[in-house]
């Protein structure tokens, strides 16, 4: 359950308290006196009780105590209506806050579906924006509704806490397609709909390729935009380093997830030394792949790098067979057969790797009947949690049921990492490894 879900239904359960309260003291009435009366007929008997045994009004016996009414209330018309209302409603925010009961999103006014469309949580939210969106094809939106829209658009696109409903972004992209959109706006929708945060590798050798971290979050429209970024630059001090506008990373912008992890390497030809480099990256959007252009802009990344004179390494291979039994228990592997376009047997390997005691770099290799077949390179740095790579080798139309898995330390593989500077130097072989065919390849 998300914040914004915990504060939505304390602000319904709060109204409901309040309703319930309001319509009980509205109900039992203000106090106006406590004469003795008839618990029947509630004739005032001031004056008269204790020295009577019977109501003159109705006749009743008035034995003890029990038989006397002591509080004389009016009840609170207006409190009792505003304590009503105030639980209707309240009961009826509950239904929709649930999902449950009918549909009233049509019925709400259009500054209520804003709110929720920008405070509410996820399904709330999209299901205010598609409404908001009907009234917009209907023409019912004043110019001024519209605009309001649009600012409260960008406000939970600019909110990270909030999760970013995509149909809210094809709403401003076909606003910004009509010309409903100021360039300020444009802009702020650009820059504000990528998030990367960059990690690189603080230390290489001169001559190596330098290792860029980016995760990825986009928060665009779906509406078939597509999204992709360039390298165009790296500059340290005086010295700037100009890069040919090829793609290191493109994705659909509306991916339901949203969220991508891409590693790439690329050289950069700075003198050994420290230097703090900025990495700038043209962004684009597109309205789909190859499609018209939607917007560019380039985003700037500070980062730090020391560059080792190309005689020094940058990875130091470490040798401690003490560590081997820990290294081994903490690293699994597991293969088995999948389709994959283009492959007519192929094979996938997954390396795991937790919590290791050390850095380890490897190249691997899958092993068939003597026959050894490279599937890539991985690498992980000490006490990380749970992490997997995987591999694809294809053994065109070979039929086996299991294999050797190599892991070969490798230095190569540790300078292409991260944060491996230190790696075990040691080699695990995990023999007769099974794997696992699915009963549709079995068929095949």
């Amino acid at each position: 359950m998300t914040l914004t879900t915990i504060i939505i239904l304390g602000i319904f359960l709060a109204a409901l308290i309040a309703g319930i309260a309001l319509l009980f003291l509205g109900i039992r009435g203000k106090l106006i006196d406590k004469h003795p009366r008839c618990i029947d007929c509630r004739y005032d008997l001031s004056g008269r009780w204790p020295d009577i045994d019977k109501c003159p009004e109705c006749g009743r016996k008035l034995p003890s105590e029990s038989s006397i009414w002591r509080e004389h209330r009016r009840r609170r018309p207006v409190m009792i209506t505003v304590g009503a209302g105030l639980l209707f409603l309240a009961i009826i925010a509950l239904i929709q806050a649930l999902g449950a009961g009918p549909n009233l999103t049509r019925y709400k006014p259009t500054t209520w579906l804003i709110l929720e469309a920008r405070y509410g949580y996820l399904s709330l939210s999209e299901s205010a924006i598609s409404e908001l969106q009907d009234r917009i094809n209907a023409n019912q939106l004043s110019a001024a509704a519209i605009a309001s829209f649009v600012e409260h658009g960008l406000k939970r696109q600019a909110n990270l806490n909030a999760e970013w409903p995509h149909a809210w972004g094809d709403v401003i992209e076909s606003r910004h397609a009509l010309g409903n959109l100021t360039d300020a706006q444009w802009e702020t929708y650009l820059h504000q709909g990528l998030i990367c945060d960059m990690e690189t590798r603080e230390r290489i050798r001169h001559g190596d390729e330098w290792y860029l971290s980016m995760p990825l979050h986009a928060r665009f429209g779906e509406n078939h935009t597509f999204l992709e970024g360039s390298f165009i630059s790296a500059t340290s001090g005086s010295t700037s380093q100009k890069m040919e506008p090829a793609p290191c990373w493109g994705f659909e912008a509306g991916y339901p997830v949203g969220e991508y992890w891409v590693g790439v390497w690329r050289p950069i030809d700075l003198p050994p030394g420290k230097h703090h480099v900025t990495v700038s990256i043209l962004n684009e959007l597109w309205d789909d792949y190859g499609g018209a252009t939607l917007g560019q802009w380039v985003t700037e990344h500070k980062t730090q790098v020391t560059v080792l004179p190309s005689g020094k390494d940058s990875v130091t291979p470490i040798t401690d067979e003490s560590l081997r039994a820990e290294i081994e228990q903490k690293t699994t592997c597991d293969m088995e057969r999948y389709h994959v376009a283009g492959y007519k047997n192929p094979v996938a390997a997954t390396v795991r790797f937790e919590d290791l005691p050390m850095g380890v770099a490897f190249d691997v290799y899958l092993r068939v009947d003597g026959e050894e077949r490279r599937a890539g390179m991985c690498s992980r740095s000490a006490r990380k949690e749970r992490h997997g790579f995987c591999f694809n080798v294809d053994y065109d139309n070979r039929d086996f049921d299991s294999a050797d898995i190599i892991l070969r330390p490798s230095a190569a593989s540790a300078r292409q990492s991260l944060d491996v500077y230190e790696f075990w130097n040691g080699e695990i072989i995990i023999e007769d490894a099974p794997i696992n065919t699915p009963d549709f390849m079995r068929s095949r």
